[in-house]
């Protein structure tokens, strides 16, 4: 439930394992004949002036237990606690910055690196965005490439930030 505006930076999971206890009856009514609906959660409920939201276990639980049959506990919900970071737009431009090694192997030459993209946008708060100087790649070793090689390299994680795109080949 976010506004069109706003842009989350960090990856939620898709989705929630509830562990229910009750007789065989009722969960097997629950996987067949009674899904559960969605998870909503309001955006507007969590926002604040810092960028960060956490959505507590116990509020997620409060959206799942009315739908629950007389009877069925619930022993767990995983993961038990949402958190994110999100912004208002807040975004620059960055170099993608490779690391690793890259050689080629005993009578071959490297000719050429190339990648899809030599810049990306980065979205993070005001404060982090002043920081970050680089999209750099999680490291690639090919110590002794022997012929031609293309990859899907993904960067490396920055807590509270999201690169767009999120991956060069």
């Amino acid at each position: 439930n976010e506004p069109s505006n706003v842009v989350i930076t960090t990856e939620l999971p898709h989705t929630l394992r509830v562990t229910l206890l009750d007789k065989g009856t009722p969960l097997l009514a629950y996987r067949y004949t009674h899904p559960f609906k969605k998870v909503v959660i309001d955006f507007n409920a969590y926002a604040n002036a810092r960028g960060h939201a956490v959505v507590q276990g116990n509020e997620i639980l409060r959206q799942i237990a009315p739908q629950l049959m007389a009877g069925t506990q619930t022993v767990s919900v995983k993961p038990d606690t949402l958190e994110f970071y999100y912004n208002y737009g807040q975004c620059k431009r960055v170099p993608v910055v490779m690391q690793g090694v890259v050689k080629p192997g005993q009578l071959y030459t490297l000719s050429s690196t190339r990648m899809s993209c030599d810049s990306v946008m980065v979205y993070a708060s005001k404060t982090q965005l002043d920081t970050i100087t680089g999209a750099y790649l999680k490291p690639l070793n090919q110590p002794n490439l022997q012929d031609t090689l293309e990859l899907k390299a993904e960067f490396s994680k920055v807590r509270g930030a999201k690169f767009v795109p999120d991956h060069v080949n």
